[in-house]
């Protein structure tokens, strides 16, 4: 593995030197490359009591069940064509390698124009191939995406807008969790701007999936959303309301549902550089009557955070509160909880240099019901997301998730780890 990341290391400073001679010769050109590195890790660990009971060593009392999903360093290589100014046009190719897997893909975009009106065309192909060692279920599939929006205004400030949006996935071999689909979808809707880049959306949408291999999980989905975002008096809000009923095909009306959602994040200045922002989650989904599997439920998440802005970085602090509730009748079992937590969040933005926002929640979900299989328990969750433009056309970037559970019974503590990071180099 080293010997791999000292030949992409050199081959980024082989490009590093032609990108400085083609930018002192002041050429243009329409296509730009790039190429870089990066490294992806996936792990969940589970702990559980020895099968013996006759040990007497207490560090065999307790094993642990450690799988690694995904461990690879990775090479790319890509361009980019965009020959107009107003970037009307722009096709992106990338190649990716990893010890196992072989990564092709393409991302065409098209922005159209006719006065106020606005066609915007988005499109992915994306090729997954295992090369080495034997093929699993899921590991070479194509996936493909289409998605349009036109926008017709109406006056000065409202538009109509159309959408229409479509993806199929093509595994090599399918198998009881992988099953080849298309789904095709649409949207209209309305949009009001106002001053202050404030906007507000109202929309109405389809969606229909088929499942060749498996006809039961087809489906229909319609419903309704709506977004405001703005200003009101000195208080800044993003609200979100969502309104959607799904229809399997299953014959015992399993999994059909009618659900509900909403979503208020809010910024209340308080004094100079203090704020107060307070964050509000809400769902609730109703199942068929007829359903013989699934209970209805709500899920509430509640933060109030005391903000600090200094500059570019902003520093927030508060308590969080969450709820879920099942509607289980008569039942003892269920995985009703209440959890309460620490939030601490960071973000620092500098335009065009970087962007990196951190976020940790402390705390303990307390469980309505206790039993073999799971037990309340305090836990710690991380979140890191970064962007960085080091220097010239070389960009950092990394994503990690973390979560740890600490359980009133040991043997089920946990812990799960997501990392991806990059170092690309454009040219």
């Amino acid at each position: 593995m080293l010997l791999k990341l000292t030949r992409l290391f050199l081959l980024l400073l082989l490009l590093m030197g032609f990108s400085r001679a083609r930018a002192q010769s002041g050429s243009f050109a329409p296509v730009k490359f790039k190429a870089g590195m990066g490294y992806e890790f996936l792990s969940q660990e589970f702990f559980l009591q020895a099968v013996s009971d006759t040990s007497t060593d207490p560090l065999l009392d307790q094993v642990s069940l450690e799988t690694t999903y995904l461990d690879d360093l990775k090479g790319l290589v890509g361009l980019i064509y965009s020959p107009y100014v107003d970037q009307r046009l722009r096709v992106e190719a990338q190649y990716e390698q990893t010890p196992e897997l072989l990564r092709t893909r393409l991302l065409p975009e098209v922005r159209l124009k006719w006065g106020a009106t606005k066609l915007d065309i988005r499109g992915e192909m994306d090729v997954r191939r295992r090369y080495r060692d034997s093929a699993k279920i899921g590991d070479s599939y194509s996936f493909g995406r289409f998605d349009s929006k036109l926008s017709v205004p109406l006056a000065t400030d409202h538009a109509i807008v159309f959408r229409v949006l479509a993806d199929v996935v093509q595994f090599d071999s399918t198998g009881d969790y992988t099953f080849n689909y298309h789904r095709l979808g649409g949207r209209v809707g309305w949009r009001k701007s106002m001053p202050d880049f404030s906007f507000l959306d109202l929309d109405l949408f389809a969606v229909s999936r088929w499942v060749a291999d498996s006809t039961d999980l087809n489906y229909m989905s319609l419903g309704a959303e709506g977004r405001y975002y703005g200003f009101l008096g000195q208080t800044e809000w993003d609200l979100f309301g969502r309104l959607e009923h799904k229809n399997y095909n299953f014959n015992t009306e399993r999994d059909d549902f009618d659900r509900g959602e909403i979503e208020a994040h809010g910024r209340i200045p308080v004094s100079g550089p203090l704020s107060f922002r307070p964050e509000l989650d809400f769902s609730i989904t109703s199942y068929s009557p007829a359903d013989p599997v699934n209970f209805d439920y709500y899920q509430l998440k509640i933060e109030a955070l005391g903000s600090l802005e200094q500059g570019e970085l902003t520093i927030s602090a508060g308590p969080a509160l969450e709820v879920l509730d099942e509607a289980q009748g008569d039942l003892t079992f269920g995985e009703d909880y209440t959890e309460y937590g620490l939030s601490v969040q960071l973000d620092y933005f500098r335009l065009g240099k970087i962007f990196g926002s951190l976020e940790s929640t402390s705390g303990y979900r307390n469980l309505l019901t206790e039993d073999d299989f799971q037990s309340d328990f305090y836990f710690e969750r991380v979140n890191l997301l970064a962007d960085a433009k080091l220097t010239g056309g070389l960009r950092f970037d990394i994503l990690f998730a973390g979560e740890w559970e600490w359980h009133r019974v040991s043997t089920d503590d946990s812990r799960i780890f997501l990392f991806n990071s990059g170092l690309t180099y454009y040219f």
